[in-house]
């Protein structure tokens, strides 16, 4: 699959490959065609189900008589595999909250991720003993995290 995307100001054509990632940079020289990709996102019906499961599971869990805080708890020791998201959301977020007190991602000045990241990794391997993870940068782009 490709991609166009922007780097430092410079457009390179992006090619996910088995191997990892490739960039090769634009050739302004040539016409490229530009297509847009129209994910299958979920359609009305669907939409209109999952409204009703979860009305469905609110009354269950009300008739049972699980308040919120009782049902959290239980979702808390929950074992739940680790997302590109939730990492964002759970770790990332509440860092820079913390460091910036800055809730989204958008607001950050260029210096500031660095200074979440930087964070983020000396705890991860301080406390959690994770090792050091690379910052992604054009440099390491193709090599594997």
């Amino acid at each position: 699959m490709q991609k166009i995307v922007s780097i430092k100001s410079k457009w390179f054509i992006l090619t996910e490959t088995s191997n990892g990632v490739e960039l090769k940079p634009l050739d302004d020289s040539k016409a490229y065609e530009v297509k847009s990709i129209k994910r299958n996102t979920r359609t009305l019906l669907q939409n209109s189900a999952l409204h009703k499961y979860c009305a469905l599971v609110a009354e269950a869990l009300n008739d049972a008589g699980f308040s919120v805080q009782r049902v959290m708890e239980n979702i808390k020791k929950a074992e739940v595999e680790w997302t590109m998201l939730s990492v964002k959301e759970i770790i990332w977020r509440n860092f820079q909250i913390a460091l910036l007190d800055k809730k989204s991602t958008t607001e950050l000045e260029t210096n500031e991720v660095s200074k979440v990241y930087r964070n983020i990794d000396y705890w991860l391997s301080t406390k959690v003993g994770i090792e050091s993870i690379p910052f992604p940068s054009i440099e390491n782009i193709g090599e594997k995290q």
